[in-house]
Order: C-alpha cells, then structure tokens, then sequence
C-alpha cells in the first residue's frame, strides 16, 4: 500500500504580519504529464500548475484576492465514468469565487456526484475552510486559526470532536503537525525565499526521513508495473491583505531549487509581476533612452502616451517594466507517442489538427519543392531565449516521423551570454523551449533545404534592463557576421507597456541593422486579437492595443489564419477562437478565451510610406499584421518535443508563433529564387497587393473582436477589433499565400 498521497499544510494565524501560510506537496506517477505553476487560463488572474491530462490544476492562486485553493484526491466510490468531470476544475472555482463554492457544491449532490472523491481547501488571509466528499456523503468547514494537515485521507491534524470521522492515525501527520506548528516563518514577500521560509524549508524537502518511511511527506515509489510514483512538487505561499509571495520547487527535496512564481512585491506598492507566465515572457527595463532613430515615429502620438505627457509640459513617468512573451499556444492534453490525423482530432476534441504535409499542400508547396525551390543555400536564424536542451534531438525525430531530410546545417549559437542550465520547474525555461521547438520544426518543414541557425539567450524575465536588450545584442551578431537571411521573432511586447516611444530607440538597433544588411527581420502580430497583455501579464486592454515588434516597420508584422480542410483543398479565414466552445474543455473554464490574430493600428508609429495605398484602412498610422499564415487552434500543428522527463512525445500547438516561423522558410525559399537577400519586404507585400498578383490569396471572413471577464465584472468585457474584407485588412494584412505563384512574385523573378 503506498499510503496517502500528497500533503498540505495550512497555517492560519490572523495577527501576525502574513496570516495565511501553505505548503502543498503534488504526489503522483512521476510520468504523468503537467507544465510548472503559471498563467495558463487566458482571461482569467488565476495561476497554477497545469495536469496536462486532465486540463485542470491541484492548486490555483488569485493573486489579486488574494486567495488560494488546493484539491487532495479523497477516498471512496468513483463517479460514473459517463458523466465524470475533472477534479482539477474544482480549484479553479475555489480560488475565483471564495469560500462561498464550497457551501454551494455540498449543497448540490447532483453536482458532486460527477467527480471522484476529493478534499478541496480554500483559504485567505481572513480565513480558511475544506470540503471533503467521500462519493456518498459531504462535510463543509471552516478551519479554526492554527496548523491545519490534510492528506489523501482527509483532515488529519488537529483533532476535532466536531468530526470524528476525521483519520486519527495518519502516520504524516504525527511526526509532521506539530513541526511545522512549533517553526512557523515570516514569510515575509520581501525576504528572499530562505530567510522568509526558514525551518519550514527543510520540513519542506522531507527533514531527513527516507522516502519509503510511512511518515515521509516527500516519497517515491516504485509500483508493481514498474511505474514509478511520488512526490514531483512542492509549492509555498503566503497571503497577506497587502501582499503574497507564490514560490515553487519541481525537484522534492532539493532546498536549494526553488523558484518564485510570483516575484515578492508587496500589494501596497506595486504592482504585482507574475515572474513564471503561461506565455513566459523577459522583463526588459530600457533605461537611459534618448532619442528615436529611424524615420516615421511619433506623428500623431495619443494624448495618453509618456510623450504627449512630456510635450504638454507634465513629466514623462520613470521607465516601466516591459514583458516580451512568446506567442505560443501549447493545448492542453497528454502528449502521444504518434501525431494525430485531422480526423482523430476532431472526433476526441472536435478541433481540426494538421501535420507539417497538410500545410505543404494548403500553401501548394510540392510545386515550389519540384522544382528544386528548397531554401538551399539560405539560412533562417530563429531567435528564442534560453532555447529547448533537446533541440536537436526532436528535430530528428520531427523529420524521422515525416520522412523529411536533417536541414544542411543546424547551429545553436548564445553571443549573448551562457545559457543557464535547464531547469523543469523554471515555467520561463520550459515555455521557451516549447517556443523553440514549434519555431525550429515548422520553419525547416516549410523550407527543408536552408539551414537553421537557434539563437539562444541567456536571461530570465526577472532580470530587468538586460531582458530585451540581450536578443538586441544576439540579433546584431548575427546580422553583423553574415549568418542569415531571414530572423523569426515569435515574441511580443503591447506597445503601452513602454514609457513611451523614446524607451524602444536602444531596443531597435538590431532591425536598423538589418535593413543596412538586407536582413529580412519577422514578428508575430500576437494572440490576442484586437487586445493583448498589460504589463501584469494577468490583465487584457480594454481597448484596442498593437504589439512591438511587429509594429515596427522595419520589422514584417505575421497575423494568423484558421486553414479549413474539405478534401484535399484548403480555405483560410481569419483565425478567431474566442468562443469556441471546444477549448472550455482545454482550459477548464467555460469563458471566453481571447485567442485571435493579433491586429490593429499602432500608437507609436505614423503610417509609412509603403502602406499609402491601404490608407482608408490604416488612417495615419502603421497597420499589422502585414500577411499571414496559420495559427489557429482548431487547426493546431503538432510538434515533438522531450525536453520535460516523462513527457516525451507529441503534442498540439497554435498562435501567431507557428505562423511566423512558416512564412520565414517562405522568405527562405523567395531568397534562393532570387539568388540574393531580400532585405525589408513590407514594400514589395504592398505592391504585390496593388497587383492582385496571384500569389497573394486574400482574406476575407472573420474577424478578430474578442471578449473576456477580467477583475470583479459579471460580464465579459469586450474589445471590438477588424473585420477581414477585400484588400488590406488589420486581421490578416494582405492576406495570406499561394507560394506557387507567391514565392517568384516575392523574388521579383518570373516563375
């Protein structure tokens, strides 16, 4: 018998400076698929780690509340497999509504009889309370002040007459209780992790007792399958009224491994930065910033920008922290030993999903590749912080399964810096090498014949002024000796998170390189439609909102499609999942979700010449995306990826991060045409569209207007964005590509 599984700790003191204390420790089968605690709900503050399994999480945290809820398996009859429902949406309830959830679902006996018995806690600074249900029957609380153990078997420490069904003989919470109850920390969200957890870090990582003991709170075993199970993590947090510190661990039993989820910052007097997002992002302070090189900035900055503030005789505010994420989407989902067909998708998730070879054919391809049109000889340079440690190896894979050659020449370069050691319960580090792999996968499987050059970075989100300025550097190496022709970028920044526009002058160096050396730079026009980001990275815009560096018009801005299949022929239309209903299964919520083509207009640059033409449509401004190519999730990519032990495999991914990497090997394939760099093709794209040349297929259904419940609101908020239509429009640009035809026109080359 392995004994009870997982643990947590509830410390409920309400006098002392951090009143709610809890520690939680995630036993499981230590190959069962999860990603480290993050944003992974998109419109929703919640964060915590997600089961890749079952779509849920075991503990969720508000950190605007705050508030956090943890959910313990229970023991007894399991729910009818024809109606269950995933526990891990149970915390997730918990910590966005209250207490008050778990009165309503004791209340409800229909409701609780579609899941497995669970113990679900729900705690804040002012109080705590625990439902348990047994399968037949259950019991709602509220927790007294003091030291609080649950395990698997229930509420197992202090006792209490009030219920004495509660386990009297839990071997943990004997020898653990009242340890953790004599060494309660400070916990203090200004303290580094050591000296805020003190003793309870060492109770944390097993306080010596051997894995196999009954009393071990961090365990492992080895099942009679030879499935091995036990602890996979350990999370802290603290819950003040005007504070919390949120830090993570996914190696038990290592004290000297631990993350901050939530960098400490009190409440009080900041705003509150999520240092391990679901789209992990790098936290890039420009400081000193002069002036803005480059020609077309600033000609009609709104009144609410840092430099209408400063022209109108008020002070600019100090330099903000910036986010840059990565647009990718990574579904929700047990990763499998083979990709899936369309057909299979949609009957297990009623998505469309698509291998590399289907896209070959929607952007017709085989006919480019016929005539010996393969990216040889070109280079694509793909630009990711930190990278994936198994890179190379799932490419291999990646091209075994297709059938598809190794690329010439695969290079990892970091003139940036060392790159840190991987970590897997370092979120950053895993959602960049997530990045990474969707980015070199389907920009060799689009462009089979150029070489890929990964440009890795070495700094955290957390490192302030040397974030962003790290991928300048690593851009302008590359650029500066020569070593591509095409840059994919599959990151972003709203461009209201900048002080104003002076801020982006340092950071703009590398695309004013580029054009002096003929280098095409690329970015995704986000996933967030008409909206994107505040700096918290847990809050949307209200408004419409563009994102640098596709904004930039140095830079070509790629906005994403949904390709639908009917034969063997191929549709695009905009890419809009905002109120697809299948994705409430995917992110345990049945909200809307603001998944679309990033698109809009941008505050910090005028229009630039080349987009004269499409006026009426941009007004005054820059207008992105400028093209377009898949990105949708119903319609996701599926990649190969093993950089998380015990989840080797293949999964399904979305976002304007696929279609950027797509239309780089596009570029790749336009520039071995034309026997030379490209450069900046954003006037060619434009005069191409004053054509009708044939390559370009426009867009014209959909639209990118999404909706979301944000703060205390009981109504979605919704940010109104663009239609697509005949012509320009700011949901797909020109529209997106035949590359039969599209690859010569680029090239200025008859086909």
């Amino acid at each position: 018998m392995m004994g009870s599984m997982c643990t947590v700790v509830l410390s409920l003191e309400p006098g002392e400076r951090v009143p709610l204390l809890l520690l939680g420790v995630r036993d499981e089968l230590t190959g069962r698929p999860w990603r480290p605690p993050a944003r992974h709900w998109p419109g929703s503050p919640l964060i915590g780690g997600l089961d890749e399994q079952a779509g849920g999480t075991w503990l969720a945290v508000h950190p605007g509340v705050p508030r956090v809820a943890a959910l313990l398996n229970g023991r007894g009859p399991e729910a009818d497999p024809a109606g269950r429902r995933s526990r891990g949406e149970l915390p997730l309830r918990a910590a966005a509504a209250g207490a008050g959830v778990l009165k309503e679902l004791a209340d409800d006996r229909r409701a609780l009889a579609a899941y497995d018995p669970f113990h679900l806690a729900v705690a804040g600074p002012d109080g705590a309370a625990l439902l348990s249900w047994d399968g037949a029957v259950a019991v709602a609380r509220e927790l007294a002040p003091g030291t609080h153990l649950l395990t698997n078997a229930g509420h197992a420490y202090p006792p209490d007459p009030a219920h004495p069904d509660d386990p009297a003989d839990e071997p943990k919470a004997g020898y653990f209780a009242s340890r953790f109850a004599a060494s309660r920390p400070a916990a203090d969200p200004a303290l580094p992790v050591g000296p805020a957890w003190g003793d309870w870090l060492a109770l944390a990582a097993g306080d010596g007792l051997d894995r196999a003991d009954p009393r071990a709170i961090i365990a492992r075993r080895t099942l009679p399958d030879g499935r091995l199970w036990g602890s996979t993590s350990v999370t802290l947090v603290g819950l003040a009224a005007d504070g919390l510190r949120y830090d993570f661990q996914a190696s038990p039993g290592d004290a000297g491994a631990w993350h901050p989820v939530i960098a400490p910052l009190s409440r009080a007097c900041a705003t509150m930065v999520l240092a391990m997002p679901k789209a992990s992002k790098i936290a890039a302070l420009a400081a000193g910033v002069t002036a803005l090189t480059g020609a077309v900035l600033l000609a009609a900055v709104p009144s609410s920008s840092g430099a209408a503030r400063a022209a109108a005789g008020r002070p600019t505010p100090a330099p903000v922290t910036v986010a840059v994420k990565p647009g990718v989407i990574r579904l929700a989902g047990a990763v499998t030993q083979a990709p899936p067909a369309t057909a299979q998708c949609e009957q297990a998730d009623g998505i469309a999903c698509y291998q590399p070879g289907q896209l070959r054919t929607a952007y017709h391809l085989p006919a480019v590749y016929a005539k010996g049109i393969t990216g040889k000889g070109e280079t694509i340079a793909i630009v990711d912080p930190f990278g994936s440690p198994t890179i190379k190896a799932d490419l291999a894979t990646f091209d075994q399964q297709f059938g598809y050659p190794a690329p010439p020449t695969f290079t990892i370069i970091a003139p940036a810096g060392k790159i840190p050691a991987f970590s897997p319960g370092n979120a950053s580090m895993v959602d960049w090498a997530g990045e990474t792999t969707l980015d070199v996968e389907y920009a060799h499987a689009l462009a089979p014949g150029a070489s890929i050059l990964l440009v890795e970075t070495p700094v955290s989100e957390t490192e302030g002024t040397t974030g962003f300025p790290a991928i300048v550097t690593a851009e302008k190496y590359v650029i500066n000796h020569g070593l591509a022709a095409v840059i994919s970028q599959s990151f972003g920044a709203t461009e209201e998170t900048f002080a104003s526009a002076k801020q982006l002058a340092p950071l703009r160096a590398a695309y004013l390189d580029a054009r002096s050396h003929h280098v095409t730079v690329l970015a995704g026009s986000g996933d967030a439609g008409a909206t994107d980001f505040k700096s918290d990275q847990s809050d949307y815009y209200t408004r419409r909102v563009t994102s640098w560096p596709a904004s930039d018009p140095l830079v070509t801005a790629v906005g994403g499609t949904q390709l639908k299949q009917s034969g063997n022929s191929y549709k695009s239309v905009a890419w809009n999942d905002t109120d697809n209903a299948t994705f409430f299964q995917f992110w345990g919520s049945p909200d809307p979700t603001p998944f679309a083509s990033g698109g809009g207009r941008s505050e910090f640059f005028a229009r630039p010449a080349w987009q004269k033409a499409v006026k009426s449509v941009t007004q005054g401004r820059r207008g992105v995306p400028d093209i377009s190519m898949n990105a949708a999730c119903d319609g996701a990519v599926s990649v190969y990826s093993s950089y998380q032990a015990g989840a080797a495999g293949w999964s399904l991914t979305c976002g304007t991060s696929e279609a950027t990497p797509e239309f780089a090997a596009i570029v790749a394939l336009a520039d071995q045409v034309a026997g030379r760099r490209l450069g900046l093709i954003n006037p060619t794209l434009y005069a191409l569209l004053a054509e009708h040349a044939p390559g370009l297929v426009d867009v014209t259904a959909g639209n990118n207007t999404v909706s979301f419940y944000q703060g205390t609101s009981a109504k979605p908020h919704k940010v109104t964005g663009f239609a697509a239509r005949k012509g320009y429009d700011l949901v797909t640009g020109v529209g997106t590509i035949n590359a039969a035809s599209f690859v010569y026109e680029l090239a200025g080359v008859k086909g």
